[in-house]
């Protein structure tokens, strides 16, 4: 798969405005915020954990996280914007470059034949599915990790559940410590 080379250096325009607030503005933007970005760590934690979301059998589900845990850029939108689908998450414009996306996904109650994998998307595009051995008659949780080159203020992530089972349709676990969840952390650019 071939990515898109790193993006260059941070470029400072000529003529910012130097009056009322509009340099202090501009100096945050250009300075302070992308050196926040670099130290601040993970960027996103997401979990499903108030309302169980039916899978759809023989289908790939979108998963819908209802808890952020931590998103200091407020990338995470439940409802779909000019730039992101919705239940995704979009790095703020500026902050192209590698991100590290761990993701989680698992079933109530597992019936006997049932398949269930992570799938992560980038800007739609599934990136890598997972596949995982089955536990039958308890909760099934399983995971993946990747790393996505994300184009900021442009790509966003999002977190599937490819299901197939026989015995139809059914929910996520929001049990404590078997929620679907998806954390993303800035790694390089």
């Amino acid at each position: 798969m071939l990515y898109p080379p790193p993006p260059g250096g941070p470029v400072i325009p000529a003529g910012l405005a130097v009056h009322g607030n509009q340099l202090t503005a501009d100096l945050n933007n250009l300075v302070i915020n992308p050196i926040l970005f670099c130290v601040t760590g993970i960027f996103a934690r997401l979990r499903q954990a108030v309302t169980a979301q039916t899978l759809t059998a023989s289908a790939t589900t979108m998963i819908e996280f209802d808890t952020v845990d931590e998103d200091p850029y407020l990338g995470w939108s439940a409802s779909a914007t000019s730039t992101q689908a919705a239940w995704s998450w979009q790095p703020p414009a500026g902050c192209s470059g590698w991100y590290h996306v761990h993701v989680a996904v698992s079933l109530g109650t597992v019936p006997s034949d049932a398949a269930l994998r992570p799938v992560v998307y980038v800007t739609g595009v599934p990136q890598f599915t997972v596949d995982v051995p089955k536990a039958p008659n308890s909760p099934e949780i399983c995971g993946g990790s990747a790393y996505v080159y994300l184009l900021g203020g442009a790509d966003y992530v999002q977190c599937g559940a490819a299901y197939s089972s026989a015995s139809g349709n059914e929910p996520t676990s929001i049990t404590t410590g078997y929620q679907p969840v998806m954390d993303i952390s800035w790694e390089s650019n």
